[in-house]
């Protein structure tokens, strides 16, 4: 059975994995889409922290997303992003 934290870092992981396999145009999405890719991919300490609390390897993780998430962003996608920039 998890402890109540390692049930909130568990959601907390889960939903940055969410946010990177967004494939839609909404500026609020994507902004999150871009954020967690970020967050999993360059290893941020936090993001690494909370997988050390769950006894998950990080690099296992990122390779999980690079090898079922398309990482690139559409033409559409960028513009929308672009829109949110300014």
């Amino acid at each position: 059975m998890m402890s109540p934290n390692q049930n909130l870092v568990t959601a907390i992981i889960t939903q940055a994995i969410e946010d990177a396999r967004y494939i839609g145009v909404s500026k609020k999405y994507l902004k999150h889409k871009v954020a967690a890719l970020d967050w999993i991919l360059n290893k941020d300490e936090m993001f690494e922290y909370y997988c050390k609390l769950l006894d998950i390897d990080p690099d296992w993780v990122g390779d999980q997303i690079r090898q079922t998430t398309n990482l690139n962003i559409t033409r559409s996608q960028q513009k929308r992003i672009n829109e949110t920039r300014n």
